[in-house]
């Protein structure tokens, strides 16, 4: 499949999703809502251990939570960027 193919199907994908009760990519992730829900608060959480890590100049679990911090948002960015790629690809073949 080639790469404007495989945009294509995605796109595709994520127009049907839509069309089950607002059902996002994003609930993809997990297996149903809530453990999204619960992803989400583990990451708050993880950004507000780091915070107060540095506030109080305690590092030891301060490179733990900059490593989880930092994987969580790499995988987050990564999906933002080809969604955002895809739209601009099928924006140009339309």
């Amino acid at each position: 499949m080639d790469s404007l193919e495989e945009k294509r199907v995605r796109n595709l994908v994520r127009q049907e999703l839509g069309k089950y009760n607002g059902l996002k990519e994003t609930d993809l992730v997990a297996t149903d809502k809530s453990s999204w829900d619960n992803k989400k608060a583990e990451f708050k959480t993880v950004v507000q251990n780091l915070l107060n890590n540095i506030e109080t100049d305690d590092y030891n679990d301060a490179e733990g939570y900059i490593t989880k911090a930092i994987t969580t948002l790499k995988v987050w960015k990564s999906r933002i960027e080809k969604g955002l790629a895809d739209n601009a690809t099928m924006d140009e073949g339309n």
